[in-house]
């Protein structure tokens, strides 16, 4: 039995050129597998209904679910459609046709099956979404006219997408990344005119969101995880050059500070917390170095909640040269040592990400920017009594079946 996590990597634009534009996406979904042999392994799964750039997924009750992005077809495209050659939107210029899709599915991994869910309100493309227990959370967003500030909520037992609070900003190319508290911090994106560095934190439990420390670099297109209480976020696009650069969000101090480089630049690529038997690594793949699309995959060792545990108890010292955040003093930038007296477990995590290196894995079989992910887990089965995708999607018939007869009966 293979208890490892693998990388699934869904849609997006698989060709070399840098070059998001809608003729170019992809329904292809790719699985990789870090840990087979020494470089992994990549196999695929059931392709995506439609293909799809700038989408989101998320892992639901073991299911992928995929939301809104953008093609060459429109928001009606039916299961298995062809990709017509219409309409052109790049990574410089995405205020150009087509318009995104409200669309959402689901795949069923068992049966290996796609099924549709009811779709978002309004369409969306390169937003963001979590997952909270069985509610999905979709921040942002372009809708064809502008950013967006509205925030849905997609509960799957009523199989129904609400409004909740809007965020403080409108923006799209950001991250929203899920606590362990629930809490989901954005940070960073587009809101039309210029790359944010402002981050936001939104509390489900009182549906409201509050301002956090900014980023010490604006960027759009960034991939962020969150591991052992921090927030990692990787790459992306300050809107002048495509970045190498990592910073970890620590919310117990709510600061930012500087983490390890990875090998090379690169944004609208995909990050994901992936475990084996003994640890947890992240894994990165593909996205655009601004040149080119990228086949390349990168893996970071994580340390373990025990070597963190140990390090925190034996560290004595509560600053460390090596973690630094950006205070603005008199309109001046200056780099100071964070003190971690309350927190050393914190210092232990960050200070192992700022001294691990990348390294690099087997290459996919062709470049992948723009693309959704999941981290897979080993097990992919419904725990028992939980309703399937299936059955959701046969009530969803009966219920539209209902309603014409209804609408028969009043004629």
């Amino acid at each position: 039995m293979d208890y490892a996590d693998k990388l699934v990597v869904l849609g997006g634009n698989n060709t070399e050129r840098n070059d998001n534009s809608a003729s170019n996406a992809t329904n292809l979904v790719d699985v990789f597998n870090p840990f087979t042999g020494l470089t992994g392994s990549w196999s695929i799964l059931p392709k995506l209904p439609v293909p799809v750039i700038g989408a989101a997924a998320g892992m639901l009750r073991d299911r992928i679910v995929v939301v809104g992005g953008f093609n060459a077809g429109n928001a009606n495209a039916k299961l298995d459609t062809s990709n017509p050659d219409a309409g052109s939107s790049s990574y410089s210029s995405r205020l150009s046709t087509p318009a995104p899709i409200a669309s959402c599915y689901v795949l069923d991994i068992i049966s290996h099956t796609w099924h549709a869910l009811a779709p978002m309100h309004e369409p969306r493309r390169w937003h963001a979404l979590t997952v909270h227990g069985d509610r999905l959370l979709v921040t942002g967003g372009f809708d064809g006219q502008g950013r967006l500030a509205s925030v849905d909520r997609y509960d799957v037992k009523q199989d129904e997408w609400v409004n909740v609070f809007n965020m403080l900003q409108c923006r799209d190319g950001h991250t929203a990344t899920a606590l362990a508290t629930g809490h989901v911090v954005v940070a960073g994106g587009y809101d039309g005119y210029s790359r944010l560095s402002t981050v936001e934190i939104y509390d489900p439990h009182q549906d409201m969101w509050s301002w956090a420390a900014p980023l010490l670099t604006a960027r759009e297109g960034h991939a962020a995880v969150y591991y052992e209480g921090a927030v990692i976020v990787t790459g992306g696009y300050d809107g002048q050059q495509y970045l190498s650069s990592i910073e970890i969000y620590l919310p117990s101090y709510n600061v930012w500070v500087r983490g390890p480089q990875m090998t090379c630049p690169r944004a609208h690529h995909t990050v994901q917390i992936v475990h084996n038997a003994s640890r947890a690594h992240i894994v990165m793949s593909g996205g655009s170095n601004g040149h080119q699309n990228l086949r390349s995959v990168e893996i970071l060792d994580l340390p373990t909640p025990a070597e963190l545990m140990d390090m925190a108890a034996n560290s004595g010292t509560f600053t460390s040269p090596f973690l630094t955040t950006t205070v603005v003093n008199n309109l001046t930038a200056v780099e100071t040592p964070v003190d971690f007296s309350l927190d050393p477990y914190a210092m232990a995590l960050a200070t192992t990400l700022v001294n691990t290196p990348w390294k690099s894995l087997l290459s996919s079989v062709a470049p992948r920017s723009g693309a959704a992910s999941v981290a897979l887990p080993p097990r992919a089965d419904l725990p028992l009594g939980v309703t399937t995708w299936a059955e959701i999607a046969e009530a969803r018939k009966d219920a539209a079946r209902r309603r014409r007869r209804q609408m028969r009966d009043e004629l």
